[in-house]
């Protein structure tokens, strides 16, 4: 996405869209934050998608020598290599070790961009140049210089620096930076449950506005750096230009009465085995009637045993025999994530990827309880139900139809799931128990088990029916 006339990118689409005035007439851009909280990865992200571009990228640091640089950038997904003396230029410098060291290696950078012609210039870190600098003069001298570069080179300067902490010498090291600078970024990594979460947060921005002063971020192999803002509308797509979504027997189309692609199902057991036979033939059979593949993704089984398990679900119901494999293989397109190994932004981001990937028409999280109940033992579901009451609109505008399968544990998580769905089910499959369905503007209704029975039987037809045509 380019951003500006210049044709440079802040390198992540979602900060390109808020804060694209910024770069009208170049910028300085201050990202700083403790080591290991991704600035390296940051600044080479931004310098990567603008070399891609053809806007050439000098490259300046006086941590990493350029072989381990490019090695470990191509590891999150940046390969430089081709790019290398076309429009990525690498430098590695020596630290300066005098204010005179200094003023030549600020003359070297001048040399270089005037030799180069680069449209970003990153320099990684800043802190080894500014520290040996002790006179006002110098000081003044430097801060014009890193004012002037985004306007001789009419794009982005980037300048890399390593958060001072209480260190009075290094906080003058960091206000000199920001002062001329448009954009100042602060990286946080933070560790729970023996996982990294990480926070990208505004400390400055000229010219752009947003409510938003910090965002959730990821670092993954193979992708980089992602941004997690958090949906600003509920409904982009209006809700009676969403596509209905057809049932596929008599007493769910009366009791899921105006059911939308896009919206939201909760549904609440008591015991797992009946559960799965019957949710599985009318999943189906909603999945071929609405013409949708669906991404399933379990969280305590492996794809091999969900797959298995739900074809002998079907063959027990009826399905065809020869059918049953080939529907399942057909619709299903499953996934294992095991929350307990995952934060909770990277189960978030995961997901979303697999869904921005695969482009199903609907998602099946199975067993949600289990990502829940780690959350509650862990004292963050504030924060699991924040992501997912995110992830629930992020599918709801890109109409996708969410179905969330979970063992009941107590009311009180009922409630919460049930308050963020669109339709909640409460399903006791017990021998005489009831099906209760919450809808989310309407009174709870309860069938009996032999309704679901008949809209099972339904369901069984219409699948062989189906299968039978083709």
């Amino acid at each position: 996405m380019l951003s500006n006339a210049h044709e440079t990118t802040l390198g992540v689409e979602d900060l390109d869209v808020r804060y694209r005035d910024l770069l009208k007439f170049g910028a300085a851009i201050v990202v700083f934050g403790k080591p290991g909280c991704g600035k390296t990865i940051f600044a080479s992200t931004i310098c990567y998608k603008n070399a891609l571009k053809g806007s050439r990228c000098l490259y300046i640091s006086v941590n990493e020598f350029e072989d381990e640089f490019l090695y470990y950038m191509k590891e999150l997904g940046m390969d430089f290599t081709d790019l290398r003396g076309k429009s990525l230029k690498f430098m590695n410098v020596l630290i300066p070790a005098s204010e005179e060291a200094a003023k030549d290696l600020v003359q070297q950078i001048s040399e270089l961009i005037a030799e180069f012609k680069p449209k970003v210039v990153v320099i990684d870190s800043v802190n080894p140049i500014l520290r040996v600098i002790k006179s006002i003069e110098r000081r003044a001298w430097i801060q014009n210089f890193f004012r002037s570069i985004p306007r001789i080179i009419n794009g982005l300067l980037i300048l890399v620096i390593e958060d001072p902490g209480d260190v009075k010498e290094h906080k003058e090291v960091l206000l000199d930076a920001i002062y001329p600078s448009s954009l100042v970024i602060r990286l946080k990594r933070y560790v729970r449950r023996g996982f990294i979460y990480r926070r990208m947060e505004f400390v400055k921005m000229r010219g752009g506005e947003t409510q938003v002063a910090e965002v959730p971020f990821t670092i993954r192999s193979g992708v980089g750096i992602e941004l997690w803002y958090p949906p600003p509308l509920i409904h982009e797509v209006p809700f009676e230009d969403l596509a209905p979504f057809e049932l596929p027997c008599k007493v769910l189309g009366e009791l899921l009465d105006g059911l939308r692609a896009g919206e939201s199902i909760y549904i609440s057991y008591v015991n797992l085995r009946p559960t799965m036979a019957d949710l599985i033939p009318i999943i189906t059979a909603a999945a071929l009637i609405n013409k949708r593949r669906a991404l399933v993704v379990s969280y305590t089984v492996s794809p091999s045993e969900w797959i298995s398990r739900s074809v002998k679900a079907l063959k027990d119901a009826g399905v065809n025999e020869s059918f049953a494999e080939r529907v399942v293989n057909e619709i299903y397109v499953v996934k294992s994530l095991n929350p307990a190994g995952l934060s909770i932004e990277e189960l978030y981001a995961i997901e979303a990827d697999l869904v921005r990937t695969i482009r199903p028409g609907a998602v099946i999280f199975w067993e949600t309880h289990v990502p829940m109940k780690i959350a509650i033992e862990a004292g963050e579901l504030p924060h699991y139900l924040a992501f997912l009451r995110n992830q629930l609109t992020l599918m709801r505008n890109q109409g996708v139809t969410v179905l969330r399968v979970e063992a009941f544990t107590d009311k009180r998580v009922f409630a919460s799931n049930a308050s963020i769905s669109d339709y909640a089910i409460s399903y006791e499959a017990l021998g005489d128990g009831k099906t209760t369905f919450y809808p989310k503007y309407g009174e709870p209704i309860s069938v009996c088990e032999e309704s679901v029975k008949e809209c099972v039987a339904d369901c069984v037809k219409y699948i062989n029916a189906s299968f039978e045509r083709h």
